[in-house]
C-alpha cells in the first residue's frame, strides 16, 4: 500500500502515516522547513494520543520519549522524506509487519532524521481497549522478535493480536499524504 501510494502521489514530499493518525494544522508546512537542512533525508511528528487524562499523557510521553532515544519514528508520527530519499532507498519493502521499523532503519543509516516540532495525534483505541500493558507488551515483543530474526507471519499474528479492526474506520493500515503545492494554502 505505501509504494503504491508514492507511486501515484504527485508531490515532492511523501508522508506516511497510519490511518488512525492525524496530522497537525500546518503540518505541510512544517514538513517542509524540517527538511530543509541538509542532511536532513526525513522527519517526524511527536507522538501523542487524542483525548486527555493521565493514561493518555502517559502514553503520548512514553511515546515520545522512544522517539527522542532512539530517533526511529514509526508510523504513528507521520515520517516524511522527500521524494528523492524513498527513491533512492527502494521504498518500503514488502512485508506484512515492522516495514515502517525497517524502512526508519534504513532512513537512520541513509542520514538524519529530524524532529518536526508539532504532534501527530493517533486515536488511543487500542489502549482503551486492551489497556496500557498488552499493547506496550506486544508492541515490545514484534520489535524484539523481528530484531531476532522471529519469522513474519508470526511477529504478524502478535501485532494483529492487538490491531483488530475498528468497524468505524476503513480497513487499509497506512495512508500517504503527499505534500503538494495544491496542500500548501488548504493545510
Amino acid at each position: 500500500q505505501m509504494n503504491a501510494g508514492a507511486a501515484a502521489a504527485t508531490g515532492e514530499i511523501l508522508c506516511y502515516l497510519h490511518a488512525d493518525t492525524s496530522l497537525p494544522p500546518g503540518f505541510a508546512k512544517a514538513a517542509r522547513e524540517a527538511l530543509a537542512p541538509s542532511p536532513v533525508v526525513a522527519a517526524a511528528f511527536d507522538f501523542a494520543v487524542d483525548g486527555g487524562g493521565l493514561r493518555a499523557a502517559l502514553i503520548s510521553t512514553l511515546g515520545t520519549l522512544r522517539w527522542r532515544l532512539s530517533r526511529r519514528p514509526y508510523g504513528d508520527q507521520g515520517l516524511c522524506m522527500p521524494r528523492s530519499v524513498y527513491d533512492a532507498l527502494g521504498g518500503f519493502p514488502d512485508q506484512p509487519v515492522m516495514e515502517d521499523w525497517e524502512f526508519a532503519g534504513r532512513l537512520k543509516r541513509y542520514g538524519r532524521i529530524a524532529r518536526i516540532p508539532l504532534r501527530a495525534v493517533t486515536s488511543r483505541r487500542v489502549w482503551n481497549t486492551y489497556g496500557l500493558v498488552r499493547p506496550t507488551v506486544v508492541n515490545l515483543a514484534v520489535v524484539g522478535g523481528y530484531r531476532a530474526g522471529v519469522p513474519l507471519a508470526v511477529l504478524s499474528r502478535w501485532r494483529h493480536s492487538i490491531a483488530q479492526p475498528d468497524p468505524a474506520r476503513p480497513p487499509h493500515a497506512e495512508t500517504t499524504s503527499p505534500i503538494a503545492p495544491a496542500q500548501e494554502t488548504g493545510e
